[in-house]
């Protein structure tokens, strides 16, 4: 797809998960089998897109929403252990390769505005190791090093983000493995 459909699909989904947000606001605290809560899909999508102009200011309003109402929610881990800003970290890598066709990139306010927000207030999981042993920050350091210069300047702006945010949070935080949450999604995938 080119750039600009991309665009326009990307509004109208984010339209249609607005709705859906307006009308069912608790559905928020649901996941689906693989333990992912809609902030996990909205925050691949960001990740996906790194934020672009074009896209992100449809994801991140409802983003911001979504985690306004309920700030626990990231700190629910999906059934590998990733809170939202894993999976976002993870996903960055996605918008490097996508991004290879030569396309301009810029940065939405909005996207900065997500990173500053999500990173601030997920400081139980900044540390979290999902049950690949791999923390945020380590994602991060992995999309930087397979190395794309058209979004080296948002890996960084997210890894600086982080790092600040790490100097404030707790020095241990538990793995997946050790969390409360992850074990309760292990019951939920028996029953």
């Amino acid at each position: 797809q080119g750039a600009e459909k991309q665009a326009e699909s990307s509004k109208v989904l984010g339209d249609i998960a607005r709705l859906l947000y307006n009308e069912y606001p608790k559905a928020v605290s649901f996941a689906d089998r693989s333990g992912h809560y809609p902030l996990h899909h909205i925050a691949r999508i960001m990740g996906q897109t790194a934020g672009s102009s074009k896209r992100a200011p449809f994801w991140a309003p409802l983003f911001m929403d979504i985690m306004n109402q309920d700030e626990s929610i990231l700190e629910k881990l999906d059934t590998k252990g990733r809170s939202p800003l894993h999976v976002l970290c993870f996903h960055l890598g996605d918008a490097a390769v996508d991004n290879e066709d030569g396309a301009t990139y810029e940065r939405s306010p909005e996207f900065d505005d997500v990173i500053r927000t999500i990173v601030l207030r997920s400081a139980p999981v900044l540390r979290l190791e999902d049950v690949d042993g791999q923390t945020p920050f380590y994602m991060l350091n992995r999309e930087l090093g397979r190395g794309s210069d058209k979004l080296a300047g948002t890996l960084r702006f997210v890894k600086d983000e982080i790092n600040m945010a790490k100097r404030k949070a707790p020095e241990k935080s538990p793995t997946a493995k050790e969390s409360g949450d992850r074990v309760d999604i292990e019951k939920k995938e028996e029953l």
